[in-house]
């Protein structure tokens, strides 16, 4: 029992001294701009003026926020241990340029906290020390891309060797991609600036601005050439920690959210994220990753649709990352349509994103098509347009010919059924689209016969259609089916030359054989008067004189249906018109009914001013009147 407690006393003691020791030996530092941040003992963190000939006891780790590196950290865990004044970081900057001479690239490993106090007063320095710590950066990373290769083929390689190669990566990826953040929200903000300000001139800022454009590409260039190399290998078990990925990555999307990103003068530096992105794709797990970002970044930057379907396209093509489609694809296929149909879900850049991508790669699109033919059914008309030119693609290039086997035929079958249906759609934009992605299948030849008469006529039903748009789109798909009608024969223009010469005489000899003629004997209107007259007059007297009131409603129904539907809004001189037609074509009794109602409709008209007393020798005048 005595030997048991002594064991608990001096194991409590061991306990209360080593908190007491830790205790004792922490340090309050104050560091540059009134900061302060406990640090652990020097056994934990690293010793100042590290060399790469020092055994390296210490492991740098990504920091999710730049502010936990001056902070206490785990057990031989990498802190900042002085963040350089402002004022003063000139002077560290040579002596970090002056190491990079001498040492090479490893030389970060000594000097990374000056990088880092320029990442904390970065809104303080001079435009001059955020461009000297850029190239420094760019040349440390570039270093560690050429000097790594060997390094990563030997096979003799020590752990403390490996351990100071992995931190100097880390620690330089780190602080460039910060750094590349930080300056590209500068570029937005005085992007902004510059657009506002009307009649402004360029200054200083605007000079740092374009020659930070320039320098965007020399910063991705650096990334790609060190991360295409097989790093891994200077990890445990080559697992690289998320959060070195999401560094980098976090990086490129921030200068995919430039407005400017998807212009012509971009396109180096699209290119060069673009590939970035494949690496980490391929080498560094971030498949899932980046088909979850492309949804969210779509969402928020309709610009970006072009930018990502080209992305997609060489993931897909050029890293063999095929996967990325499907995944993109049911992103967007799970959206609901109550989703889609409210304002700022992203519709238009999905659909734009998905019409773009169809026309890049078709025949990756046919085995997630089904989760996209869900949205015909949906309210977004946007998304339907583009569901429908995604099959327009995939019927164009990919299901066409004579070569398909039965399944791809059937699949053809179904993708041409939904159009025609479409063809129907309650908006007009749709329908209107419809026919201009019928149209480019006829004039690819890609429509089969035995569709033409159907397709022709739904053409033919759409002239009639209330939309301007839709009529158009029509009219341009009849004159493809015209141009390419498989049935028609090619004539040249000198094969029908004769025939149209001869058809032209054979006219000229109608024409001159109809001018030979006798003239043609024209009645006159008081002829035709007076042969109507007798029987208009009956007429007028049987109209005018009383009868029952089942006769009446009798002769009305079966004689003056014509009459029950002429409308007052005409006026005087388009109802005297409409009866004098009734008198040609001998509707009399509906030729008098319209004169005697088109006198209470237009009492002060000189036509009908006659009928203030209605008597049969005024109705006749009145008919004769309008009729000669």
């Amino acid at each position: 029992m005595s030997d048991a407690i002594c064991v608990i006393v001096t194991f409590a003691l061991a306990r209360v001294g080593s908190k007491f020791e830790k205790l004792r030996t922490e340090t309050v530092y104050r560091l540059g701009e009134g900061e302060q941040a406990i640090l652990p003992k020097r056994s934990e963190v690293v010793p100042k003026g590290t060399s790469a000939n020092t055994e390296m006891s210490w492991d740098f780790f990504v920091p999710v926020c730049v502010g936990d590196l001056v902070k206490t950290g785990g057990i031989n865990q990498y802190v900042v241990q002085d963040v350089v004044p402002a004022k003063q970081l000139p002077s560290h900057l040579g002596k970090f340029k002056t190491a990079l001479r001498s040492q090479g690239p490893s030389c970060i490993l000594e000097h990374f906290d000056t990088g880092y106090s320029v990442l904390q007063h970065f809104n303080f320095l001079e435009l001059g020390a955020k461009e000297d710590t850029l190239e420094l950066l760019i040349q440390v990373v570039n270093g560690l891309a050429v000097s790594l290769p060997a390094v990563l083929a030997s096979t003799s390689i020590s752990g403390a060797e490996r351990k100071e190669k992995l931190n100097a990566v880390k620690m330089s990826i780190f602080l460039l991609c910060k750094l590349t953040e930080s300056l590209e929200s500068v570029s937005y903000r005085q992007n902004i600036i510059t657009a506002t300000g009307k009649g402004s001139k360029k200054g200083k800022g605007s000079e740092g601005l374009l020659q930070w454009d320039s320098e965007r590409e020399r910063v991705l260039q650096a990334l790609v050439q060190l991360l295409q190399l097989d790093i891994r290998s200077l990890w445990s078990l080559s697992l690289v920690e998320e959060e070195f990925i999401s560094c980098v990555t976090c990086c490129c999307y921030k200068l995919l959210e430039n407005p400017t990103i998807s212009h012509v003068k971009n396109k180096p530096t699209r290119d060069c994220i673009i590939h970035l992105l494949g690496v980490l794709i391929t080498k560094y797990n971030h498949l899932l990753g980046a088909s979850v970002k492309v949804i969210q970044m779509l969402q928020h930057f309709e610009q970006l649709s072009s930018v990502f379907a080209q992305a997609v396209f060489v993931w897909s093509t050029e890293y063999g990352v095929r996967a990325i489609i499907g995944e993109v694809i049911r992103e967007i296929g799970q959206r609901s349509s109550e989703e889609l149909a409210r304002e700022g879900s992203g519709v238009k850049a999905f659909a734009s994103f998905l019409s773009e991508l169809s026309g890049l790669v078709p025949e990756l699109m046919i085995p997630n098509i089904s989760v996209l033919i869900t949205h015909l059914e949906g309210e977004s008309h946007t998304m339907r347009v583009a569901v429908c030119e995604v099959l327009g693609e995939i019927l164009v290039r990919v299901l066409c010919g004579d070569g398909l086997d039965e399944s791809g035929r059937a699949d053809r079958d179904r993708f041409f059924d939904i159009l025609q249906e479409h063809l129907h759609d309650t908006h007009s934009h749709v329908r209107a689209r419809v026919l201009q992605v019928y149209t480019r299948i006829v004039n690819s030849k890609a429509l089969p016969l035995c569709r033409y008469s159907e397709v022709m006529e739904l053409a033919v039903m759409r002239l009639m259609d209330k939309s301007i748009n839709a009529v158009k789109s029509a009219i341009q798909l009849l004159a493809a089916f015209i141009a390419h009608n498989p049935y028609s024969c090619k004539l040249s223009s000198a094969d029908l030359k004769k025939p149209l010469e001869k058809e032209t005489a054979k006219l000229r000899e109608m024409k001159e054989k109809l001018e030979g003629q006798a003239p043609v004997a024209v009645i006159q209107a008081s002829e035709l008067w007076a042969a109507m007259e007798p029987e208009l007059l009956v007429t007028v007297r049987t109209t005018l004189e009383p009868t029952s009131e089942a006769e009446n409603e009798q002769q009305e129904d079966k004689e003056d249906g014509d009459v029950k539907e002429e409308k007052s809004e005409d006026d005087d001189r388009a109802t005297a018109v409409k009866i004098a037609q009734y008198l040609r074509v001998n509707k009399y009794r509906s030729a008098v009914k319209l004169c005697i109602k088109a006198r209470g409709w237009f009492p002060e008209s000189e036509m009908f001013a006659s009928l203030t007393t209605l008597t049969p020798e005024n109705l006749m005048d009145t008919l004769g009147l309008i009729f000669k």
